[in-house]
């Protein structure tokens, strides 16, 4: 149950699945390069993009922080298409996440393999290995992380105003973990006050914390408004 000292994580899983544009299936996209610029392959990045925002509620799959401008929005590849192609526009394997979740994703998992000197069929994000053709695993324990489609998000990970992340299960400690979630309450505080500090007026900076009560302790809002009325 969702305290007042808790942040709204927005959606449980991705729910309902994500469907395939009309007159095009998976069949007739494998193989095809996920950059193509015409064809099949945009109309299906269009559409899945504009299915996942709506049933993201608009946030992030990983650190559920609302997304940003759609340009900045990336469809994430949970199981890397780099390793498994046939995987690329599976429906299940796609979520949309914010540039930060995305980068610090790649990199952890670009590092992981060099350091364990992992072979090509082992992604991080998997619990155990699976051989080229293998359909896509379904349930939750094939996964080392919340998986977006197949775990229930409240169940592994509490998001505490201030955006502070609590594991309840290993699989919530390892993506708080490798996603560098602790540096998040830090760059949504920057966030906050540059945009309060952009306001004008002592009503619109009030109306703007207020707004922001739903993700941060008042206290700490009060002080920060405090704190830009001394200089200003």
């Amino acid at each position: 149950m969702l305290t007042n000292k808790q942040i709204d994580a927005g959606f449980e899983c991705i729910s309902p699945t994500p469907t395939y544009p009309d007159g095009i299936t998976k069949n007739m996209l494998l193989g095809r390069n996920w950059s193509n610029s015409s064809g099949n392959v945009p109309i299906f990045k269009r559409h899945i993009k504009d299915q996942l925002r709506v049933i993201q509620n608009g946030r992030c799959a990983y650190c559920r922080r609302f997304l940003g401008l759609v340009s900045d929005t990336d469809i994430e590849h949970i199981v890397e298409k780099a390793l498994f192609s046939n995987f690329t526009y599976e429906v299940y394997n796609l979520a949309l996440s914010c540039s930060e979740c995305n980068s610090a994703k790649n990199q952890h998992s670009q590092n992981l393999k060099k350091k364990l000197k992992l072979p090509n069929n082992v992604a991080p994000f998997l619990s155990t290995p699976i051989t080229a053709g293998s359909t896509y695993p379904s349930t939750p324990k094939s996964y080392r992380w919340v998986h977006p489609h197949f775990d229930e998000y409240s169940q592994n990970i509490v998001i505490s105003k201030g955006w502070i992340y609590k594991h309840l299960t290993p699989k919530g400690a390892r993506q708080i973990r490798f996603l560098k979630f602790n540096r998040i309450g830090k760059i949504e505080k920057n966030f906050r006050l540059e945009r309060l500090k952009a306001r004008k007026g002592k009503c619109a900076k009030l109306f703007y914390l207020i707004a922001e009560c739903p993700y941060e302790q008042l206290p700490n809002l009060i002080g920060e408004l405090i704190e830009n009325l001394k200089k200003n």
